[in-house]
């Protein structure tokens, strides 16, 4: 049976209707042209068979993984790759199913992701020796260009090879840097965000709609600076794509603008890089950001400028990178993770990084290098928090039980604060706020409101 052609204008519901490339694709163009198109419909029953041609980066077919690698000085410059049963590399130029053709990506010209550096692809395959050798050559190339702590360099490079397998897990935690002006955080964005996973680097007046078409189109990593939002309502749009985008199956839902009885379900689901001046004000979304806090560098042997040598180790790192995943992606199971032991550490760690545990699951060496450092980040965490006010409330509620109070109110843990901590300021009204976003309940009596102790949540 023949097969129909597919024809821009003619066959695309997006059609002079909000097609992003309205200025360069022209109406009897073939479909194949265009990554957005949509038909308007399916073949009917009598006509001849439609095959849609599909522009991606990446499709699994039949439980097997193709990806783009894409090199502008080769001819053609995409390809498909991926392994065979063997674990041999095979090349295409497409992949056929029975109704689609699915082709690379190729730049329509110089206002493109892949031209403008907005996305970078793997450009071939590179070998590596061992997971744990690939990780210490990640580690070393960020402790080249850039100043974060030992333990953050480790971390980074984890979550570095966790992006590359990402839809393979349910729950994403995010990567951060926090700091001023001047402390490094772009470097940070560049140097890590740079080799996640088909990295998508979102800034310059970042607006809600982009972030959603980047991720639909690239299911990538979103790299994004929290100072480039450009006013606040779209920055709490930002915010609910973060709160929802940690975990599979939570899409943003909207009524379409022009059609409000139709909805749209906008995927949210993605790792993400993070830049930030200040703490996020959402007690869950910032318990979901791994974050190192950035300080301006002394180190002397840190290029001002990055250098041609950065963005050779960076294509290197990705096309080894790039082999991982194939090697990889049929491994992973993220229920395996739900029977590794990851110590005594917070709930919410635990959900926020029980996803490492399954892509280590078969490197035990790593595995066991990843549960000492969790533990060691847990206490940094409590630490740290001890130094907070609401620290500071419950180590006074426990200094006060230890003390003999059989009733513990508001206005004593004030008083407390006042003696043990100079917090002259400090106010039972203040406290009750506090003990509620603590999830602390307090009683009525007569003469004060008494907190409501509670053993397992004091444990």
């Amino acid at each position: 049976m023949a097969r129909k052609r597919l024809i821009c204008g003619r066959d695309c519901k997006l059609y002079k209707n909000g097609c992003p490339y309205q200025e360069i694709i022209k109406y009897n163009d073939e479909a194949s042209d265009c990554p957005f198109f949509e038909p308007k419909r399916s073949s009917g029953k009598g006509e001849d068979e439609a095959i849609v041609t599909v522009r991606t980066s990446s499709v699994v077919l039949d439980g097997k993984l193709y990806e783009e690698i894409y090199d502008p000085e080769n001819n053609p410059p995409a390809l498909f790759i991926s392994l065979n049963e063997k674990g041999e590399v095979e090349l295409y130029t497409e992949i056929n199913s029975e109704t689609t053709k699915y082709v690379p990506y190729i730049p329509l010209g110089d206002n493109d992701p892949i031209t403008t550096g907005a996305v970078k692809l793997p450009t071939f395959y590179d070998e590596y020796e061992s997971e744990k050798k690939l990780v210490k050559q990640i580690q070393n190339h960020i402790h080249r260009y850039l100043d974060v702590s030992p333990r953050f360099e480790r971390f980074a490079s984890w979550y570095i090879l966790l992006t590359w397998l990402y839809d393979k897990v349910n729950v994403l935690p995010y990567l951060r840097a926090l700091g001023d002006t001047g402390t490094g955080k772009s470097r940070f964005l560049d140097v890590i965000g740079g080799l996640c996973y088909k990295p998508c680097m979102v800034s310059g007046a970042i607006t809600p709609a982009p972030i959603y078409r980047m991720i639909k189109q690239w299911k990538g990593t979103i790299v994004l600076d929290e100072a480039d939002f450009r006013d606040s309502s779209e920055k709490n749009e930002v915010i609910t794509i973060l709160n929802c985008g940690f975990e599979k199956g939570r899409p943003v839902i909207r009524c379409k603008q022009d059609n409000v009885e139709t909805l749209q379900f906008l995927p949210t689901f993605s790792p993400k890089v993070i830049a930030s001046r200040r703490p996020f004000k959402d007690v869950a979304l910032e318990s979901r950001c791994l974050t190192e806090k950035m300080i301006e560098t002394s180190r002397k042997d840190i290029p001002d400028v990055l250098p041609q040598e950065f963005y050779d180790e960076q294509e290197e790192l990705r096309n080894k990178l790039l082999m991982f995943r194939l090697r990889n992606y049929s491994k992973i199971d993220p229920n395996t993770s739900l029977n590794i032991d990851l110590g005594d550490v917070e709930p919410r760690l635990r959900q926020a990084t029980r996803s490492f545990a399954s892509l280590f699951a078969n490197i035990p060496e790593i595995l066991e290098d990843f549960k000492v450092f969790l533990r060691k980040y847990n206490d940094e965490l409590v630490e740290e928090r001890s130094e907070t006010l609401d620290g500071m409330i419950v180590n006074a509620i426990f200094s006060l039980k230890e003390d003999g109070f059989e009733e513990i109110s508001s206005k004593d843990i004030a008083d407390k604060l006042k003696v043990d901590y100079q917090m002259e300021k400090v106010t039972p009204q203040l406290i009750g706020r506090h003990l509620k976003s603590l999830g602390i309940n307090t009683i009525h009596d007569r003469r004060a409101r008494l907190i409501e102790w509670n053993d397992k949540l004091m444990m």
